[in-house]
């Protein structure tokens, strides 16, 4: 189903929170895990995943470093369109 411009914010957050799900799934690890890392408790992880717009960009390096996440994702969170993204990374 394509998606709705307007809802694009929503698709980058949801995005997002798949992206950290599926690493901290390969990792083995559990959102707590990540909590610890971060010095933040569980409770706030889950708000950061909910609302990863709202994560101060010291705790979102932390969670880069941490997880290994792909830059695609961070650029994706940022606006980036996949393709814009494609293009960039062909250069």
């Amino acid at each position: 189903m394509p998606r709705i411009r307007q809802k694009a914010d929503t698709y980058r957050n949801e995005d997002f929170r798949r992206d950290v799900l599926a690493r901290l799934a390969l990792l083995g690890i559990q959102q707590h895990d990540l909590a610890e890392h971060l010095g933040v408790c569980d409770g706030t992880v889950s708000i950061m995943l909910r609302n990863p717009e709202k994560i101060q960009v010291e705790r979102l390096r932390k969670m880069i470093d941490f997880l290994g996440l792909e830059p695609t994702s961070i650029l994706r969170l940022c606006g980036y369109e996949p393709k814009q993204i494609k293009e960039y990374l062909q250069k």
